[in-house]
């Protein structure tokens, strides 16, 4: 899946965005390595190849196994920020706490959805929880002055040598745990994230290139001076377009047989 997704980007970046490959190590550099969004792809491969370990943590020590396989993983990934990695290899071991955390607590995280899928209480709490926190953050990033724009703390994409700090990988990792319980609690009911990866990845594959289209056509500089209200709503109104573009039935089924290079459906 990640050479087909490839292939894609590299004919996108030679026909619309005219790439001067010569000038970026060469067109098989440009096919081979991660592109901006592929890193996540890319990962994938890497992650998958400590599965064996981390199910076998997981079922042979149950509880204790899976907090000592979360503990490697995190601590491993703390330490990566000590490494200037190539080919945003950065990523693949700042956020593998995070699949590491789903395999290893999988058995936790059903015992909650079945838990939740009982209580509509606790799914409504797990919900409000999510919208104030991110709501928040939201509010914090958008009216910051001057713009909150340190990459470092959002993505860590860098070492620490970069503007990375332990500080803010702990955080980072303690939420994404804690909101991924949190969903687990939100859509126990019908199972509705089952599949989630599969059934957006055209979203995954195209929102690099639309992005690219919508400022190609100068869509942003639409709002250039104007309220923040309005600015909101026109891109809240870009956003909900693209899905509904990305979601169009034919759109799904084409994007359904691609993901059958990674899931093997039946």
């Amino acid at each position: 899946l990640y050479l087909v997704g490839q292939v894609i980007m590299f004919v996108f970046r030679a026909a619309v965005l005219r790439e001067n490959f010569a000038e970026s190590g060469g067109a098989l550099a440009a096919l081979l390595l991660p592109w901006r969004h592929m890193w996540y792809l890319y990962a994938l491969v890497f992650w998958h190849l400590t599965l064996p370990v981390l199910c076998w943590l997981r079922d042979r020590w149950r509880l204790p196994g899976a907090c000592l396989g979360l503990a490697l993983a995190v601590g491993l990934a703390l330490a990566g920020g000590l490494v200037e990695w190539p080919f945003t290899l950065v990523r693949v071991v700042a956020f593998y706490p995070f699949y590491a955390f789903g395999v290893l607590f999988r058995p936790q995280l059903d015992a909650l959805a079945a838990a939740a899928a009982e209580k509509c209480s606790l799914r409504r709490a797990a919900l409000a929880a999510l919208l104030m926190g991110y709501g928040a953050y939201f509010l914090r990033v958008l009216l910051a002055d001057p713009i909150l724009d340190n990459s470092p703390q959002l993505f860590h994409d860098v070492s620490y040598a970069g503007g990375d700090t332990v500080g803010y990988r702990v955080v980072f990792y303690l939420a994404g745990i804690l909101t991924t319980a949190a969903l687990a609690v939100v859509f126990s009911s019908r199972h509705r994230l089952e599949g989630l990866g599969r059934h957006t990845l055209a979203i995954y594959l195209l929102h690099m290139p639309i992005l690219a289209a919508l400022i190609e056509f100068k869509f942003y500089d639409l709002m250039r001076g104007k309220p923040l209200a309005v600015v909101v709503l026109w891109f809240t109104l870009l956003a909900c377009a693209t899905l509904a573009l990305l979601n169009w039935q034919p759109m799904q089924t084409a994007f359904d047989k691609l993901a059958n290079c990674w899931y093997k459906r039946k």
